[in-house]
């Protein structure tokens, strides 16, 4: 394994167990950053990175939390400030002394490192070859479980393997209510200057050989087979404004210099249908949700294990979704006749409330599901029709950027732009140099085996009923659980063999001309 592998897997072996704290003495500097006129300050006498956490979801985990450079730092029109990670934190430094997850200068108390390891070790490092940062960790740094509200936009898909992770990318525009319940203001909650270009959005990332593969019913499998690149018409067809409500693991994708994410996401759901007045004083709305308590990060993490979701003893998992501009609301239901609700799980033990509570303060419904162990790797998904009474209006929750953000009455763009980039991006172009029907066999090997590694029993209905109370809270902290580390890695010979074949096919002038190519040579030769 080259230096730069071994100085990441042992990070990994540093990182799972929890770094608490390096001891080094913050640096209270107060440049503005390559961000430029909206970025961050480091807070005097804390740590930028720190999180800021003024309210929990239903679960007790942290809600629409913020850094901790937002909550002091200055505010431009409304929106907060975004701290720079790569200035900040200096880029989370790899070499002696060792400058993740707590960075250098020390910008946070309680993050965790997930790296890659072997050969997906060494094609994050080719990262650097593009950017010229050597010695910055390529890979995950981690927070909490969190949840945030906002609207959500699609961004592409990866290669399936070996030609990358399979990962599903949308975006999630974070925001924060207003005195009106359908308006909102766009806050940027957590968010960072990265990726260059990008949307200002939260990154949204599951694997599909986790999630996505299994969609065969519902809006869900549109979603699916309507995901080509950049562009997904299921998204673009939607007849809302798309809000949307995602928990997941929050953290920075280090490998490109730090944007703010939610991986893996634990759940999604994305409102499909307006709330509607069906009959004086009768109202519903239709979600598609997805939940699990498990999920990997990606390519540049550690490729076997899964970070897991530490609910309450029994496995409650609440969804808080805005019920619109209806108040005295009462009798909340998950409707469950032809048409109305549709779940689908693999796991037997999982269970879905049909009695719906309510939270007045939105007003919101409050849906509770009962997930077995994060070890079960248990996936429900589906769409729920939500039916109640009250007084009010029908309508969606309104977008708060401008109409110009996008085309028609979606106020989201249809695409936006990819941050895909360093392993990924190679192994793209890699795919592109081999003949559609190796891809075909290398995808179909490979994409198998990840899928059988992922998959619990075949998915059943789900019929919601009875209720179900919960029995404490959720544990606000990531737990990473490593089920394969005694056997063979996925991304072990399989990969490396597959990529190394295609590389060592290509004309030798091609290699001379790209950097990357030329590392990616010597380490196949080895």
């Amino acid at each position: 394994m080259p230096s730069s592998g071994r100085r990441l897997a042992r990070g990994l072996r540093a990182s799972l167990a929890f770094s608490a704290s390096l001891g080094f003495t913050a640096c209270l500097h107060s440049r503005l950053g390559a961000a430029g006129a909206d970025a961050c300050p480091t807070p005097g006498g804390a740590l930028a990175f720190d999180l800021h956490v003024a309210a929990r979801d239903p679960n007790g985990l942290p809600f629409a939390p913020i850094w901790l450079a937002q909550q002091r730092g200055p505010q431009f029109s409304g929106a907060y400030c975004r701290p720079d990670p790569d200035e900040l934190c200096g880029g989370f430094p790899t070499d002696a002394p060792v400058g993740f997850p707590q960075g250098r200068p020390k910008c946070n108390s309680i993050a965790k490192a997930d790296v890659p390891v072997g050969f997906h070790a060494f094609m994050c490092s080719l990262e650097s070859v593009n950017d010229g940062r050597n010695n910055k960790l390529r890979a995950h740094v981690n927070w909490v479980p969190a949840t945030y509200e906002g609207f959500l936009g699609w961004g592409d898909t990866s290669g399936r393997p070996p030609f990358g992770d399979g990962d599903f990318t949308l975006s999630l525009a974070p925001v924060e209510r207003t005195a009106s319940p359908l308006k909102f203001a766009a806050r940027r909650a957590c968010l960072t200057p990265y990726p260059d270009g990008g949307p200002v959005a939260l990154h949204i990332e599951f694997k599909a050989a986790e999630v996505s593969d299994h969609f065969d019913h519902t809006w869900w499998k549109n979603f699916r087979d309507k995901a080509k690149g950049k562009q997904n018409a299921a998204m673009e067809e939607l007849p809302t404004s798309r809000f949307a409500v995602a928990t997941g693991l929050l953290g920075l994708d280090a490998e490109h210099k730090g944007h703010a994410e939610l991986h893996p996401v634990y759940a999604l759901a994305l409102q499909t249908g307006c709330t509607t007045e069906e009959s004086p004083g009768r109202f519903s709305n239709r979600w598609a949700i997805l939940a699990r308590n498990w999920g990997n990060e990606g390519y540049c993490s550690s490729y076997n294990c899964h970070h897991q979701l530490l609910l309450d003893a029994a496995g409650t998992f609440a969804l808080r979704l805005p019920l619109g501009d209806v108040m005295d609301v009462s009798e909340p239901e998950l409707a469950t006749g032809p048409g109305d609700t549709e779940l689908w799980a693999n796991n037997a033990a999982l269970q879905v409330a049909q009695k719906v509570d309510v939270d007045a303060s939105g007003p919101f419904a409050v849906v509770r599901l009962r997930l077995p162990p994060p070890e079960e790797t248990a996936l429900v998904y589906g769409e729920i029709r939500l039916r109640f009474k009250g007084t009010g209006a029908p309508g969606c929750p309104v977008d708060p950027r401008p109409a110009s953000a996008g085309p028609g009455p979606l106020l989201l763009p249809a695409g936006v732009p990819s941050r895909r980039g360093g392993a990924e991006a190679l192994l793209i172009e890699l795919r592109e140099e081999a003949p559609p029907e190796e891809r075909t066999r290398l995808e179909g090997a490979l994409g198998r085996r990840e899928t059988l590694a992922a998959a619990a029993p075949a998915f059943q209905p789900v019929r919601p009923s009875g209720e179900i109370v919960p029995v404490g809270a959720a544990i606000a902290e990531d737990r990473v659980f490593c089920p394969s580390l005694a056997a063979p890695a996925l991304e072990a010979d399989p990969e490396r063999a597959a990529v190394c074949d295609i590389v060592k096919r290509l004309p030798k002038a091609r290699v001379a001309r790209d950097k990357r190519l030329t590392a990616l040579f010597n380490e196949c030769s080895k």
